[in-house]
C-alpha cells in the first residue's frame, strides 16, 4: 500500500502553517487589488512562492512503497473536497444574490488546488519508474510549451496543473530529511534570502511594474491571454526562477522547533483552506474591506491582513478539522470495503 510519511516533523508543520496564513491573506486582499498599491504589492509578493512551496511540501511527503499501489482513497477524497468547495461557492453566490456559475470541469478559483493534488497523485504514480532526470526537464518543457496554447486554461485546471507540477515533483524526488538538508545549502540560502529581500523591495517600490506579474504567478493563462504572446515564455521561466529561490529564502526563516499550538495547527491546513475561502467571500460581500480602507487608508489594509491572520488562527482549532477527518476516514473505509469485495469476488 502506498503511504505518506507518518512521522511528524515540526519544521514542515511550521512551514505549512506559515504558508496557509499567506494563502488566507491574499484571498482577503484579493478584493482590494487592482487599485490599492499595498494590497497589490503584498498579493504579488506572496503569490510568487505560496503555491509552489505548498506543492513542493506535498510532494516531499508523497511516497509510494515497494508495492507501488495507487492512493485511490486520497485521490477520491481530494476530488470530493474540491466539488464540495465548488458547490459551496455556487450556494454562496446564489444566497448573496449574484448570478452563480457552475461547471463540472472548469475551475477558476480555490477548488483548483484539490483537483490539482488529486491529479498529481495519479500522474506521479504513473511515472514513478521514470528517472527524475527525464521527468523534470520534460515537465518544464511541457509547461513552457503549454503557454502557447490558448485552449489550455481553467478547463480541468490544466494550466495550473501543468505549470505547478515541476514544484510538486521536485519535492516528490526528496525525502523530508534530504529536502531540509538541500534547503540549508549555504549558497542556495544566500541566493534565496537575497531574492526574498530584493523581490520584496521591488514589489513595494515598483508596485505597478510588479503587478504585471500577477497573471504570470496565477498560472491560469496562455501567453496571449496575458498579453505576452512573444515574451510570455521568458516570464514563465522567470516565474520558476523566482519561485524556486523564494522557496529557499522563505524556508530560511522557518524554525525547526516545535512551537506550542502553532506547530500542531500546521497539521490542519486543509480545513483552513476550505473554510477560509467562504469567510473571505463573506468579508467582501459585507464590504468590510472597503469600509476599513476608506476609513483608515493604508492602516485599513493592515487591518484586513490582521483579520486574515485571526481567521487562520481561529480555523486552525481542532474542532474545524473534525468533519474532514471523518470524511477522509469514511472514504478510506468505503474504498477498502470495495477492494475487499472485489478480491472476494475474484
Amino acid at each position: 500500500m502506498s503511504k505518506l510519511t507518518s512521522t511528524r516533523i515540526s519544521y514542515w508543520d511550521n512551514a505549512k502553517l506559515l504558508l496557509i496564513v499567506f494563502v488566507v491573506i491574499i484571498h482577503f486582499l484579493d478584493y482590494l487589488t487592482g487599485g490599492n498599491r499595498l494590497a497589490d504589492a503584498v498579493y504579488v509578493y506572496c503569490n510568487s512562492f505560496i503555491m509552489p512551496m505548498f506543492l513542493f511540501i506535498s510532494g516531499v511527503f508523497l511516497k509510494y512503497d515497494e508495492n507501488h499501489k495507487f492512493r485511490f482513497d486520497r485521490f477520491v477524497f481530494y476530488i470530493i473536497v474540491g466539488y464540495l468547495m465548488k458547490f459551496g461557492i455556487y450556494l454562496f453566490d446564489l444566497i448573496a444574490g449574484r448570478t452563480p456559475n457552475w461547471s463540472w470541469l472548469s475551475t477558476p478559483n480555490a477548488p483548483w488546488y484539490m483537483f490539482a493534488t488529486a491529479a498529481y497523485l495519479l500522474v506521479t504514480f504513473l511515472i514513478r519508474n521514470v528517472k527524475p532526470s527525464v521527468v523534470l526537464p520534460v515537465s518544464l518543457a511541457v509547461s513552457l510549451a503549454a503557454g502557447f496554447v490558448n485552449q489550455i486554461g481553467d478547463f480541468m485546471c490544466l494550466s495550473k496543473i501543468i505549470v505547478f507540477f515541476p514544484f510538486f515533483y521536485a519535492g516528490f524526488c526528496m525525502r523530508p530529511d534530504k529536502a531540509q538538508t538541500a534547503l540549508k545549502n549555504k549558497a542556495l540560502k544566500a541566493a534565496g534570502v537575497i531574492t526574498v529581500v530584493l523581490f520584496g523591495v521591488f514589489c513595494v517600490g515598483f508596485t505597478d511594474t510588479a503587478y504585471v506579474l500577477r497573471p504570470v504567478f496565477a498560472s491560469r493563462y496562455s501567453y496571449e491571454a496575458m498579453d505576452m504572446p512573444v515574451y510570455g515564455v521568458l516570464f514563465r521561466i522567470l516565474q520558476y526562477v523566482i519561485g524556486a529561490l523564494m522557496i529557499v529564502g522563505v524556508s530560511t526563516f522557518i524554525t525547526e522547533k516545535r512551537v506550542k499550538y502553532f506547530t500542531d495547527a500546521g497539521k490542519r491546513t486543509l480545513a483552513i483552506y476550505f473554510i477560509h475561502y467562504f469567510v473571505a467571500r463573506l468579508f467582501a460581500a459585507l464590504n468590510i474591506h472597503i469600509l476599513l480602507v476608506q476609513k483608515f487608508s493604508l492602516l485599513g489594509v493592515v487591518l484586513v491582513i490582521f483579520c486574515a491572520v485571526l481567521t487562520t488562527l481561529v480555523l486552525s482549532l481542532p474542532v474545524f478539522d473534525i468533519p474532514f477527518k471523518l470524511m477522509q476516514k469514511a472514504v478510506s473505509s468505503i474504498i477498502f470495503k470495495l477492494n475487499r469485495r472485489k478480491a472476494e469476488d475474484q
